[in-house]
């Protein structure tokens, strides 16, 4: 995997924790704890599932770490909880934190939702001047104190999203797509911009989407493009116009659907269903036995039915949670919503 990390200066946002704790930045050698607190802090929710060194070091890819990520450390000097931020060009700030259970309760969820709202008010100036500005979270459903928390800090909820999974145990069936479309894998050095702009395109009507920066697509799917296997294009014959792409990778063992998208001529014609096909087909010639992806419960483009259809099962619920750090213009595309 090549991936690459900033690691410069000191913690630039403050976090404030309880007394007995310390917060740092963390770092590459971070990242077998941090899986396996934030595997255990899932499961204590009921949520079952490995998390790998691997998977932490993908998410980090070409991010500063020193901005972006905290750890805070127990009085025994072991990993008490994480957090790291995906910042949708300063409109959308979405924050994923984890307490490990034996540390749940002591207020280290307060500091970390904290955290990430000072981080979103310190980078306000960079989103439009008109643009409403808000934070993000993704709390289980079945984490009546984490939506307690939320609730008293001033969140509404605002959507449920699923995490969909598919253990796979036998060939992937074959599904026909329309006439004058083929299927094919991604061509590094040739396919990035056109598999971006297409994307983009799709992903107008989906819920939260505020677009992306090309050359910042780029530094966070670096590992993924140079070796891109789970990388599957739907594309007009003859060189033609891409109508749809699946996108994704295999770490830690199990694979993940980080981008299904077809353009609006193409769809209800059968694409994304032959793309998934395609891309749980290549995961099991990989040894990869189980794929999961995450998907609006509400889509307004039927994404859930779409994944039921190939084999996919809900496995987890979150409500998400937001809060207006400033108010003005949503920026997030709501077509169709």
């Amino acid at each position: 995997m090549s991936c690459r990390w900033k690691l410069i200066g000191v913690q630039v946002t403050h976090i404030d924790v309880p007394p007995g704790y310390d917060a740092r930045r963390p770092t590459p050698d971070d990242a077998e704890a941090i899986a396996a607190l934030v595997a255990a802090s899932q499961a204590s929710f009921g949520y079952h599932e490995t998390v790998s060194a691997e998977d932490i070091l993908s998410d980090w890819e070409g991010l500063d770490l020193t901005d972006i990520a905290t750890v805070v450390v127990a009085p025994n000097g072991e990993l008490a909880a994480y957090a790291d931020i995906d910042n949708r060009r300063n409109v959308v700030v979405a924050v994923y934190g984890y307490v490990h259970p034996i540390h749940q309760g002591r207020g280290l969820g307060t500091a970390l939702v904290q955290w990430g709202e000072r981080w979103a008010r310190e980078h306000i100036a960079a989103a439009p001047p008109d643009a409403r500005v808000l934070t993000q979270h993704y709390i289980p459903i079945d984490n009546p104190a984490g939506r307690t928390l939320l609730e008293g800090l001033g969140y509404a909820q605002e959507r449920v999203v699923y995490k969909m999974q598919i253990d796979l145990h036998a060939a992937a069936p074959t599904t026909p797509l329309p006439d004058g479309l083929l299927l094919r894998g991604f061509v590094a050095g040739q396919d990035e911009r056109a598999v971006f702009e297409a994307i983009e395109d799709a992903f107008q009507d989906r819920w939260g989407s505020v677009g992306n920066d090309y050359d910042e697509w780029l530094k966070t799917t670096v590992s993924q493009r140079t070796s891109a296997q789970h990388w599957h294009i739907a594309q007009e014959m003859g060189h033609g116009a891409i109508a749809g792409v699946c996108l994704g990778y295999a770490a830690g063992g199990a694979g993940w659907i980080h981008a299904v998208g077809v353009r609006r001529p193409w769809r209800q014609q059968g694409v994304g269903h032959a793309l998934l096909l395609r891309a749980f087909e290549s995961f099991r010639r990989a040894g990869v036995r189980s794929v999961g992806l995450s998907v609006d419960s509400s889509s307004s483009t039927g994404a859930p039915r779409l994944y039921t259809a190939a084999g996919m099962d809900v496995t987890q619920r979150y409500i998400v949670y937001t809060k207006t750090l400033r108010a003005g213009r949503d920026m997030r595309h709501l077509v169709g919503e």
